[in-house]
């Protein structure tokens, strides 16, 4: 009995191939966008930290130079929480791009893989139809003969 080769195992194997590595880059970007986001958190901290420190000054005798640094920290981290948002939102786009590549990368897998199964069940279809001929032939070789020269047995 012949062993079952699938015709398109190449192309299975590479479509495998490509959905591990879209994982992969899916896992990547997913890490990094938690990482941003992470960051994200950490400044808006910072910032809610900043902001209360200056609230804590109402009432206190501040100069006029101290009150500006202070703003123009306060400024400095909510255009650094801004840019930090903006990295987090391109993060999540290029991960929702890979998780598409993903999904497709597997759903290519799926058809490959459910075209095998296609081949195996004719190719198993076709060894069971051999076997019942060599079966057939075999019992019809093994079968005495009643010929025009062999007695009757009654």
């Amino acid at each position: 009995m012949n062993r079952f080769h699938f015709t398109l195992q190449s192309l299975l194997d590479s479509r495998e191939a490509l959905e591990s590595a879209a994982a992969m880059k899916l896992a990547a970007a997913t890490h990094a966008l938690e990482k941003a986001r992470q960051e994200c958190r950490k400044a808006a901290a910072g910032l809610k930290k900043a902001i209360d420190n200056m609230e804590a000054l109402c009432g206190v005798h501040v100069t006029h130079d101290a009150m500006s640094s202070h703003l123009r920290y306060i400024e400095r981290l909510q255009y650094a929480l801004a840019a930090q948002s903006k990295q987090a939102a391109n993060l999540e786009a290029k991960m929702e791009a890979c998780r598409n590549k993903l999904q497709v990368a597997m759903r290519e897998r799926k058809v490959l893989e459910r075209l095998c199964e296609v081949e195996r069940d004719r190719w198993k279809d076709d060894q069971r139809r051999y076997e019942q001929k060599e079966m057939d032939e075999y019992a019809r070789t093994r079968q005495p003969h009643d010929g025009p020269g062999k007695p009757e047995v009654v």
